[in-house]
């Protein structure tokens, strides 16, 4: 495992070929490699990297059995097979990130870079790097340990504090054309920018009740106030001493459940107890992280999770514990190592299943059930390692979305409204979800319910309800950015920029006004993270646009005050992310030939070319700025 453990900017190469990485840079934002935030790899290609993976032929079936989906054009170049690679890595490892069809290639690509589209540079050049290790094997007829990459690149990513959840609404915010902006605290984003900004952690809102999810979080507060709203909940109590949890195991008279009150994940949470001495030992394991915990009846049924998305019903899933299913010839034991290979499963809440938690608890259950973990179940034969179903200790998820009946649904959102949370996960007990007036209990309400069990069930149909979350932050025709202005000049220009944002102001219009920075696009991302502002007008030279990429993915305005022929890709970059029905305003003084501006014309039909003088730039007209942009 030491060489999956380079360092980026490690110096590799590919013996015979003289192919090596040169360094890696991040760019959070549109740039010449890639047109979202990406991490960029440079190569030197050496005699091999532009030769055709067909010269290496011994490499073909090697990489085409490490990864299945692999798909290669017959003359595609080595570097390109890494390219290729590094994006399938980056689609198994749950990191990749979807662009929309209109974002179309960059502006020009340098051959010798491979960009991986990312939010987490760690993991993204692991990747890039394990995609190089990799082909590097494969051309010289060697396999490469693919599997312990992949947990690798999960760790690192659990390290780099972006969550399953988060991870899901930044793919559905790229699909819909929504600009993101990783902020500092941990698992948190910004959707939009300025005035039309949204800000999550996980499936926690800005607008998510602090309140309510305190309450949701102490499960007998809970439990009580959806009792006082007549919503059928377990008979229980909320104890704190082992004296009076074993007076209410006396009570129930029956099979008890006792968890924490501010439990999650199911830990420590003990099902169908049915001894004092059981009792005692759950009591103290809960205890021992809970000031109080909850003693109630335990349900015999089937396991509900319900997810209400802004007061409304979103999606269901039957939820079963986690278990293996025998072949006659592997022990359990074995089984469960076997199905924890799944890429599927990972550790904690960055993959889309998480892998089956085999320790002393489950192996405690096993033998409750007369197993050991040395056994070898039959073809076919369920063996369940845990009594509770929670996906993080790796149980499954079937969708029942569609066979929820509506007496159902109602208890759930009134259970959301009761608690008052806008994104709640309900847990239920019900012997049929389907049954018109059927019985039920609810269990706990999530305030930050994972999406997996939707996004990506065991068995039946996906549900996207990472969309859903984001119909709920940004209503039908809501708007999610603010009108961008950008001018392209050095610090000469900068006037511009100040005359521009004067004649917004002048208009009632909150504008705020970034300049060229050496440090980056700091300044720029300062105003577009400010929910006071209603307008942004960024200045931009050609040097920090190649060395950072753009600070927004769209503007509505652009103003070209010069031309160089080295600033040509930076130009191409611009008129690429002009917003479709935006204007192009040239300073047409500073453009001697129009080969330029006629070849954009072609590859940019739907953007609007203005061509001013340079003394009309600094005045120029207020309502042709306000055609351009949006809001307004």
């Amino acid at each position: 495992m030491d060489q999956l453990k380079q360092t980026p900017g490690t110096l590799l190469a590919i013996p015979h070929s003289e192919m090596k990485i040169i360094d890696f840079k991040a760019f959070r934002g549109p740039s010449l490699y890639h047109p979202e935030a990406a991490l960029v790899m440079r190569l030197e290609p050496g005699t091999a990297g532009h030769q055709p993976i067909l010269t290496f032929p011994q490499a073909l079936p090697i990489l085409s059995n490490a990864l299945a989906g692999l798909q290669l054009k017959p003359d595609a170049t080595l570097i390109e097979v890494v390219q290729s690679v590094a994006l399938q890595l980056n689609q198994i490892a749950g990191l990749a990130l979807t662009l929309p069809l209109q974002c179309g290639a960059p502006a020009r690509k340098p051959a010798d870079f491979i960009a991986l589209p990312c939010f987490s540079k760690r993991a993204a050049s692991f990747l890039l790097q394990t995609a190089f290790n990799l082909v590097k094997a494969a051309v010289e007829g060697q396999n490469y340990p693919l599997s312990p990459a992949l947990l690798e690149a999960n760790q690192i990513l659990k390290k780099t504090g972006m969550s399953f959840n988060t991870i899901a609404i930044i793919q559905a915010a790229i699909k819909r054309g929504i600009p993101w902006t990783r902020l500092p605290r941990p698992n948190s984003i910004q959707l939009g920018y300025g005035k039309n900004r949204r800000v999550l952690q996980s499936s926690w809102t800005d607008r998510t009740s602090l309140l309510a999810a305190e309450i949701a979080s102490q499960k007998h507060l809970t439990k009580k106030l959806l009792q006082k709203a007549s919503l059928p909940v377990p008979r229980g109590w909320s104890v704190q001493t082992e004296e009076r949890a074993l007076e209410v195991f006396r009570k129930i008279g029956g099979p008890v459940a006792v968890k924490p009150s501010n439990g999650k994940q199911g830990q420590n949470v003990a099902l169908s107890l049915s001894s004092e001495e059981t009792v005692k030992h759950a009591y103290q394991a809960a205890a021992a992280n809970s000031e109080h915990v909850v003693v109630e009846e335990y349900l015999e049924g089937r396991d509900f999770r319900v997810l209400v998305i802004g007061g409304k019903f979103t999606a269901a899933v039957e939820r079963e514990p986690a278990h293996v299913t025998g072949n006659g010839i592997h022990s359990v034991a074995e089984l469960v190592e076997i199905e924890n290979q799944n890429p599927m499963r990972g550790d904690g809440h960055t993959s889309c299943w998480c892998r089956i938690r085999f320790e002393q608890e489950e192996i405690r259950f096993l033998e409750t059930q007369g197993w050991d973990p040395g056994d070898v179940p039959e073809y076919g034969q369920k063996v369940f390692l845990r009594k509770s179903a929670n996906g993080s200790a790796g149980g499954t998820s079937r969708d029942v979305t569609e066979e929820v009946h509506p007496h159902f649904r109602e208890i759930c959102e009134k259970a959301a409204r009761v608690i008052g949370l806008d994104i709640c996960g309900v847990d239920m007990i019900a012997p049929d979800i389907s049954e018109p007036g059927g019985r039920c209990w609810i269990l706990e309400v999530n305030h930050r319910p994972g999406l997996q069990p939707h996004l990506h069930p065991t068995y039946g149909k996906a549900r996207n309800v990472a969309e859903n979350i984001l119909d709920l932050l940004f209503p039908a025709d809501s708007p999610f950015g603010i009108p961008i202005i950008s001018i392209l000049g050095g610090y000469a220009h900068f006037p511009v920029a100040q005359a521009i944002s004067e004649n917004l102001r002048s208009l009632g219009i909150r504008v705020g006004l970034a300049r060229q920075a050496q440090d980056g696009n700091s300044s720029a991302a300062a105003i577009l993270m400010d929910p006071i502002h209603e307008a942004a007008v960024i200045q931009l030279g050609v040097p920090e646009i190649l060395a950072h990429g753009l600070p927004y993915d769209h503007c509505d305005l652009a103003i070209l005050m010069e031309s160089k022929c080295e600033q040509e890709p930076a130009l191409r970059l611009i008129f690429q992310k002009v917003r479709d029905g935006g204007i192009v305003a040239v300073n047409f003084e500073a453009f001697q030939s129009l080969d330029f501006l006629e070849s954009c014309k072609r590859d940019y039909p739907n953007k609007n070319i203005l061509m001013i003088s340079k003394e009309q730039v600094s005045t120029v007209a207020v309502p042709d700025i306000l055609r351009a942009v949006h809001g307004f």
